[in-house]
């Protein structure tokens, strides 16, 4: 009897070993689930293809803007940024900002450069267009319209020009001209009328395919405060399937915009500096205080211009300030 009881004993112990020996029994307990290496699981998306750098912010205290404010920038072949103060002066600066020379010319509101290299400047009072040398020698004047504020023109690749004007006799309507190059009328049309005080037209500047985009706040595209961009064709119809232009975030008033030589746009509004391609495409954004000097002047209106060199890679923003003094900030445009 005892014998058989050692012997039961001796073999459940053989069991018992053979079954702590099995591959089974040498795993490790089960253990609870635990959470992943962030630093093995967290995705860094590569940077976007194109930037906005600022390169440099200046502040220009010898010239002062009147209420009229600033129209545009304007910078001829060799990158020479013209500047008009709106009443007698264009102040006329080198690329690295140093100051070159001071034309005389009256009421210099709006600026640009034709594709003969001639200076055609717009006077906002008596709505006017007149063609000067880059020296500031008068050549001839190009239109007129009585009785008018000029608020915004602009020339198009095939030397059009389109002209935005407001009638200052009742009722205040906004027109839309159009000149060939040599300064014949093409066609004159209505383009809106402002409701409140801060509705404006910012700038109008010319697009692929003939086509027209102008920046505005109210006229009955937009809430107060904030600038949409407004698509036309060149005999100015409204392209109202145009898809709106993306934007990081709503364009506060005023906005300025600018087409560069490559096809694309830049805007610069009270918030955001956007940069789309040709065809619509967000490109880069920038916060605008990035740029600034100093406290821009609190109006809705004519308060910042656009200029870029000729290769479009360098940006130059001007924004009146409150004392009457002019912040300028460079950006280069690029791409990784």
């Amino acid at each position: 009897m005892l014998l058989c009881a050692a012997s039961f004993s001796l073999a459940l112990l053989i069991s018992l070993l053979a079954l702590l020996s099995s591959p089974a029994a040498a795993q490790p307990p089960d253990e609870p689930t635990r959470t992943p290496d962030p630093r093995a699981t967290y995705w860094t998306p590569p940077p976007p293809p194109f930037f906005m750098r600022v390169q440099r912010i200046a502040r220009l205290e010898t010239l002062n803007f009147n209420a009229l404010g600033i129209g545009s920038l304007a910078a001829d072949s060799e990158g020479n940024l013209y500047i008009g103060d709106g009443l007698r002066t264009i102040l006329v600066l080198a690329p690295d900002l140093t100051e070159l020379r001071r034309l005389s010319v009256q009421q210099p509101f709006a600026l640009a450069f034709n594709a003969r290299g001639e200076l055609i400047v717009g006077q906002r009072v008596q709505a006017t267009l007149s063609r000067y040398t880059a020296q500031g020698e008068f050549i001839a004047q190009l239109w007129q319209q009585s009785e008018a504020l000029l608020e915004a023109f602009t020339i198009a690749p095939n030397g059009d020009y389109y002209i935005l004007w407001t009638r200052t006799n009742p009722p205040a309507l906004t027109y839309l001209t159009r000149l060939n190059a040599a300064g014949q009328p093409i066609l004159t049309r209505e383009f809106g009328r402002a409701r409140r005080p801060t509705d404006a037209v910012h700038s109008i500047v010319p697009a692929p395919d003939d086509e027209l985009g102008i920046f505005v706040t109210g006229y009955d595209f937009s809430e107060s405060f904030l600038t949409v961009y407004v698509a036309l064709n060149a005999e100015g119809d409204l392209l109202l399937r145009r898809p709106p232009l993306p934007v990081l975030s709503s364009m506060g008033a005023p906005t300025t915009g600018l087409r560069l030589s490559n096809g694309d746009l830049v805007a610069h509004s009270a918030n955001y500096i956007h940069w789309w391609s040709a065809e619509g495409q967000l490109r880069a954004a920038l916060f605008t205080d990035a740029v600034r000097s100093g406290f821009p002047k609190a109006e809705p209106l004519r308060r910042s211009a656009l200029a870029a060199q000729p290769d479009g890679k360098t940006l130059y923003v001007a924004e009146v300030l409150n004392d009457g003094s002019l912040g300028l900030g460079i950006l280069e445009l690029g791409r990784r």
